[in-house]
């Protein structure tokens, strides 16, 4: 994708000067400057003719061996670069370096020039390994040239990060890209680069390696910076400028916006046409971009045309042995397939992987993709047992690469780079459900791909705070900083909203600091990778329990070749479920389509809300028909379910569904809900009982404001017009009564119940917190303009940045909150965001006793962003939340009920059940009381010792 930047950044390397004095090398060396001008002005076949004219005057005066000869030699490797002729090119370059190695000085900047050049070459034939060897060559040379060679270094530095993706090292390739930006960066260099044209390119780079990795926010800040800067230094019509328009416009077309995309591809065309010729084979590269973006606009004939167009560029000049010439025949394959030419399609498929395995190997990126399109397009064409084979290669592959990634970078980028995987891991379900509902294999791959990829982003980041807490030489710095910047970037975001100027600036200086620390952060612990455990249905089936089973539930949508690839998001999703048994055997049902089962949960909740009985039993029902039911009869001899819910599926009470048999769900079952069936796992192999710094720690009724509150048994949930919140007798009587059954418990309450006491937490054993919850929804800014005549048009403004972090949205409401003065600095409203940074690594339990706990926003695969995910990542093995907003005295009579059941030696999931059932059968018999809340994590018994 960068092959002509590449070119420009040679262009931009200094001329050499030549020191002979013989009349002949003067005369050559005046040739080789007139073609590098020529060069730099894209005349190239002009170039090329006048390099060749310093060759022949050379020869003729026998002076092949003189220094005038290197410049010679290079300038001619770049130029059959530049059309394609890549073994020619390599030819040169090899000739130039041997000479040079012969009559020039060892720190001669025009060595390193030679060698970076090579790399170009090695590249693009797809040798990294040599090319990155010829990089770090020539960085070497450049470093012993001194400080006139700092612009060299930096943009051979950005192209080793290029090398480093290319291989799929993408730790390596991010370390070395912002060390290529902080030369021309005056805040962390005292001596920046003014190099505007280089910066300009190392720019565009960086912004097409975040894209690459699902960052689209980097990448569009990236990108735009580099297209506007190449405008103003070359103009509209030059090269630079279309080489940076066109990787903004593959992030175009990532994120949908094909229409835009597709203008963007034919004003580059255009400018490359006119500036390199039409049979160039570099404009190959913007024929391949055009028909992808055709291809995803469902245009596939047209597609067709671009791909065969470019494949004829590239193959008049010999290039066919290149990744490039294998990514235009996978995409040829692909528009095939939509086409329905199978035959055709898998002959292409065939030729590309071919190529990859050649020049990549088999643990390569662009190995898997080609596998996975191999394998739809069998799956299409009725040849399971293949399809199967190659998407299990592929996974392989994929789950190598994504270890490497999620090691690196800042949370968002970790959970954009699975996002950008979607498609990929969604294949292993649709082969399942789709084209193979009937085979073993393709349901064992279909579930042995949920539990490697299903909430992977929040393991990494728990097991990095855990990492955290075990390392004796960790940064504590950084640590504490990152923790200020996420309560400052909680406070701006709730009390501004984001709206103002100001507050904008403030917010997006606090989200770029909250970035960088936390890949400083992640860079100083190092590697992981370690402490992961690649998921098997053994190991996963080992940690249930004799009498459990787990439900593993999965939203996905089929593959459907008529549907554009640009429209695949209104291809209908549908949910799947697997049931695996201790003794490693497994069920599966396909459960219909999501927006139906959605929409029943969201009514089933309405209806509890209510307290509608007839609605609420009815709806009951029905979705134990369409969840449960199809496993029921694998049910029969169970007496614990751990559910692993997908998308909206974390927000259904399961326990409050209607069997056949007309009873509750919890009546016959014990419930725990999972983020994964891979955490059973992590619970299996943890000890039973860690280490905590104190027994337990209480939060009862915070003084939120003593003045204007007044007492109230309603909701335990925010006031969103006055920002006040009413006191909460029953919570203060719940944490009294806890209190005096754990005498050494610590219980605050009133204006001492604070968020920076809560913030200040040192693995507490149980933390309880009987408070106001929260969580705001996104707030959409619609505005309905009128004109006239009764029509109306509806504007939809750009989105507060308040909700750009779903942590933020969620939260408890601490002493002070009515005013945003809670002191210590603090507003009084603990954020899920600033939660999660709490320390609570020694935490066995976690009740959080408010509402809408367990709400939040969700992300399919991912689960819910909000406090549960808070508490996970802050360390807490247990977690007890509430999916509605909850009464304070059935509640109060709920938790304490729990925990007497607790110390009378029952388990987690055993205690909370009892206590649920208890309320059922006596005085809150509506599931509005006692279906609230949901137990999350590790369901065992607690050690309270």
């Amino acid at each position: 994708m960068r092959i002509v930047l590449t070119i420009l950044l040679l262009a931009s390397l200094p001329n050499a000067v030549c020191t002979a004095q013989e009349s002949a090398a003067n005369e050559a060396v005046k040739y080789v400057n007139r073609a590098r001008w020529l060069r730099g002005h894209s005349r190239m076949q002009e170039a090329r003719n006048a390099v060749v004219k310093a060759e022949q005057i050379l020869q003729n005066a026998n002076e092949a061996g003189d220094p005038a000869m290197v410049q010679v030699l290079g300038e001619l490797a770049i130029l059959e670069r530049v059309f394609g002729r890549l073994e020619d090119a390599l030819k040169y370059a090899k000739r130039a370096i041997s000479l040079a190695d012969l009559v020039l000085d060892d720190d001669s900047t025009e060595r390193g020039h030679l060698l970076y050049t090579l790399a170009m070459i090695e590249s693009q034939l797809g040798d990294q390994t040599s090319a990155i060897e010829s990089l770090n060559r020539a960085i070497c040379v450049f470093e012993d040239a001194g400080s006139e060679s700092r612009v060299d270094i930096a943009m051979s530095t950005s192209s080793l990060a290029a090398m480093y993706d290319a291989i799929g090292n993408i730790p390596q390739a991010e370390t070395h890209f912002m060390e290529a930006l902080h030369h021309f960066d005056a805040k962390v260099n005292p001596n920046p680069i003014d190099q505007p044209i280089v910066y300009s390119m190392i720019l565009t780079s960086v912004g097409a390696f975040y894209r690459d990795i699902g960052d689209y926010d980097k990448a569009s800040k990236y990108l735009l910076q580099s297209v506007k800067q190449s405008e103003q230094l070359h103009g509209s019509s030059s090269i630079p400028f279309a080489d940076a328009l066109k990787e903004y416009a593959f992030l175009l077309k990532k994120r949908g916006q094909l229409h835009e995309a597709q203008i963007h591809y034919r004003r580059v065309l255009a400018i490359e046409e006119d500036r390199l010729g039409k049979t160039n084979p570099n404009i190959a590269f913007d024929w391949h971009m055009l028909g992808g973006v055709m291809a995803a606009s469902g245009e596939n004939k047209a597609a067709i045309d671009c791909d065969l167009k470019a494949i004829e560029l590239y193959e008049n000049v010999n290039a066919g042995k290149t990744p490039f010439m294998a990514t235009l025949l996978n995409n040829l394959a692909w528009s095939h397939l939509r086409e329905g030419n199978f035959g055709e399609g898998e002959k292409q498929l065939d030729r590309a992987l071919k190529l990859y395995l050649e020049i990549h190997g088999s643990e390569h990126s662009e190995t898997a993709n080609a596998l996975s399109t191999r394998s739809v397009l069998k799956a299409h064409a009725g040849k399971l047992d293949g399809a199967i084979a190659d998407l299990k290669q592929a996974t392989k592959i994929y789950e190598r690469i994504i270890r490497l990634t999620l090691d690196v970078g800042s949370d968002k980028a970790k959970l954009n780079f699975l996002r950008s995987l979607e498609g990929k891991t969604n294949l292993a379900y649709c082969l399942h459900f789709q084209f193979a509902p009937n085979n073993q294999n393709a349901a064992r791959l279909a579930l042995e791909t949920i539990l490697q990829r299903k909430g992977r982003v929040m393991e990494v980041l728990r097991d990095r705070r855990r990492h955290l807490s075990r390392t004796k030489h960790v940064d504590e710095g950084l640590v504490e900083q990152l923790g200020t910047v996420k309560a400052e970037l909680s406070k701006s975001l709730l009390q501004t909203g984001g709206v103002s100027h100001e507050a904008k600036l403030r917010i997006h200086s606090l989200k770029d600091k909250q970035d960088q620390l936390e890949r400083q952060l992640v860079s100083s612990l190092g590697s992981l990778g370690v402490d992961y455990q690649e998921p098997s249905l053994a190991s996963v089936a080992q940690g249930l329990p004799t009498k459990g089973v787990l439900l593993e539930y999965v939203k996905y949508w089929d593959e459907d070749l008529s549907v554009p690839q640009g429209a695949r998001a209104s291809i209908p999703r549908r949910y799947g479920v697997y049931l695996l048994r201790s003794d490693q055997t497994f069920e599966f049902a396909l459960l219909g389509k999501a927006d139906r089962i959605d929409s029943k949960i969201i009514e089933f909740r309405k209806a509890i809300a209510d307290r509608s009985e007839a609605e609420t039993r009815r709806l009951g029902k029905e979705l134990y028909e369409l969840l449960v039911f199809p496993l029921h009869r694998h049910l029969a001899d169970k007496r614990q379910i751990l559910i692993s819910p997908d998308s909206f599926l974390n927000l259904l009470p399961f326990c409050a569904l209607i069997d056949d048999r007309d009873r509750f769900l919890i009546e016959d079952f014990e419930l725990t809900y999972l983020g994964c069936g891979r955490d059973l796992i992590r619970l299996s192999s943890e000890p039973t009982k860690r280490e905590a710094v104190s027994p337990m720690f209480i939060v009862a009724n915070p003084a939120t404001d003593a003045e204007l509150g007044e007492e109230s048994t309603a909701r335990r949930s925010r006031h969103h017009e006055t920002r006040e919140f009413t006191s909460l007798p029953g919570a203060e009587a719940e944490g009294k009564a806890i209190k005096r059954m754990f005498p050494a418990a610590s219980l605050v309450s009133g204006k001492e119940a604070s968020e920076y006491i809560v913030k200040s937490l040192k693995s507490p054993q149980m933390v309880h917190v009987a408070s106001h919850g929260f969580f705001l929804p996104r707030i959409r800014r619609e505005v309905f303009f009128d004109y006239g005549g009764g029509k109306t048009m509806k504007l939809l403004l750009p989105e507060p940045l308040l909700n750009e972090n779903p942590l933020v949205r969620s939260g408890l409401v601490m002493a002070g909150a009515d005013h945003f003065c809670g002191g210590h600095g603090d507003d009084g409203i603990l954020t899920a965001l600033e939660l999660s940074n709490v320390d609570l690594s020694g935490t066995e339990l976690a009740v959080l006793s408010a509402c809408q706990t367990a709400v939040g926003e969700v992300y399919d695969g991912e689960g819910v962003f909000g406090l549960r995910r808070a508490l996970v990542l802050a360390g807490a093995r247990t977690q007890v939340i509430s999916l509605w907003n909850i009464d304070d005295q059935s509640t109060s009579v709920l938790m304490q009920q729990f925990y007497k059941n607790l110390q009378n030696g029952q388990s987690r999931s055993e205690a909370i059940r009892s206590s649920q059932l208890s309320l059922l059968r006596n005085d809150y018999k509506s599931p509005i009381h006692w279906a609230v809340f949901q137990l999350s994590g590790d369901w065992r018994s607690l050690n309270l010792d």
